[in-house]
């Protein structure tokens, strides 16, 4: 992975099948071509039993170029309970979840990458379905 200087953001949402997918555009200026993905689930939260608690994972990217950089569309999945397995409990840049239960509580964010990367001619071509993943500890109180 090479070192990049992010110059910008943008984020877009968009509809498949009816569900909201988060697509994440990241403008990047390099000094040599290279690749990366990022998850940023933000910090660890304390909130009270059926709180609504809000995750933000709009620090996630996805950069890549040479001269100028490029913009890549990401997924970001979001599992609530990683005590029961890390599955998919909601899809998006900006989710929310209630627990209804005191306790601790380990949430996990995976991005991944949705889309091919061609390098450049000297380069190895990056597949879609990379990824990265962060963690935030939840604790829920009365």
């Amino acid at each position: 992975m090479k070192k990049l200087k992010l110059v910008g953001v943008g984020l877009t949402v968009i509809v498949v099948i009816g569900v909201i997918i988060a697509v994440s555009y990241i403008w990047a200026s390099p000094f040599t071509w290279g690749w990366a993905v990022g998850a940023d689930a933000g910090g660890d939260k304390i909130v009270h039993v059926n709180e609504t608690v809000f995750f933000n994972g709009s620090g996630s990217y996805a950069v890549s170029g040479c001269m100028g950089g490029a913009h890549h569309k990401i997924l970001l999945v979001w599992d609530f309970d990683e005590s029961d397995g890390v599955n998919g409990d909601a899809v998006g840049i900006n989710v929310s979840h209630k627990y209804t239960e005191v306790g601790n509580y380990t949430v996990t964010l995976i991005v991944i990458l949705m889309e091919d990367i061609k390098a450049p001619s000297g380069h190895q071509d990056v597949k879609k379905g990379q990824m990265d993943e962060d963690k935030v500890n939840v604790t829920v109180l009365h």
